[in-house]
């Protein structure tokens, strides 16, 4: 599988992530769900994924990008979260030097 959609779909727990092998994965969306948490993603392997939506969320905290690896992330959507913008502006920095096409 090379991309999965799971917009609109109410999902607030992604813990199930974390039990599937995505080897081939290049694209992931998340959007439109009610996502708080997004720890789960420090223990999911993405070493081909390019595109993360996941705008429009519940999200709060972004730490997590600190610690993940995303090689190959091209496209990062974070838009209409609960992010406070100061609070992460280091990892903000850092992810729009790094991706290509980032919002928040």
């Amino acid at each position: 599988m090379e991309e999965l959609n799971l917009s609109k779909n109410k999902i607030s727990d992604i813990n199930i992530l974390d039990k599937v092998k995505f080897k081939k994965l290049s694209s992931l969306n998340l959007s439109n769900n009610e996502i708080s948490d997004i720890n789960i993603l420090d223990n999911v392997n993405f070493k081909k994924l390019e595109e993360l939506d996941l705008g429009f969320n519940k999200i709060s905290d972004i730490s997590v990008f600190e610690r993940i690896i995303l090689e190959k992330l091209k496209i990062l959507y974070l838009n209409d979260n609960n992010i406070i913008k100061d609070e992460f502006s280091g990892i903000i920095a850092d992810l729009i030097s790094k991706i290509k096409t980032f919002e928040i």
